[in-house]
């Protein structure tokens, strides 16, 4: 299994009601993007959260939290985070609104590939 599909159903129903919010098949798990750019996703039982250059050293020191490295180079600005920190969906949703956050910084983009939540 790539991605953990009840972590998914859990992200899905959390974001189901934010606007501009997508899901996209990348990194062989799940991406979310917001207003086409990603924010977090899923890949094996592990959530990435693409975090900003000024919270990536905080967001490191917290406990069940590693870079994010799939090709055996860290991938800057991606984080992976394990489900003892989101045994919750307010502990979820803690983690996924760090995405959230650094995504709006950027201009908003149109991606034709990935499908709205509904």
């Amino acid at each position: 299994m790539p991605f953990d599909e009840k972590l998914m159903s859990r992200v899905d129903k959390l974001l189901k009601k934010k606007r501009g919010v997508a899901k996209l098949k990348m990194f062989g798990g799940i991406c979310y993007l917001l207003h086409g750019n990603m924010c977090c996703g899923i890949e094996k039982e592990r959530l990435m959260i693409r975090v900003g250059p000024e919270e990536y050293d905080r967001l490191m020191s917290h406990k069940h939290v590693t870079e994010m490295d799939l090709t055996g180079k860290p991938l800057g600005g991606l984080i992976f985070v394990y489900p003892p920190a989101f045994k919750t969906d307010q502990k979820l949703m803690e983690w996924i609104e760090v995405g959230l956050s650094y995504a709006r910084t950027f201009p908003k983009k149109v991606s034709k590939k990935a499908k709205k939540i509904a």
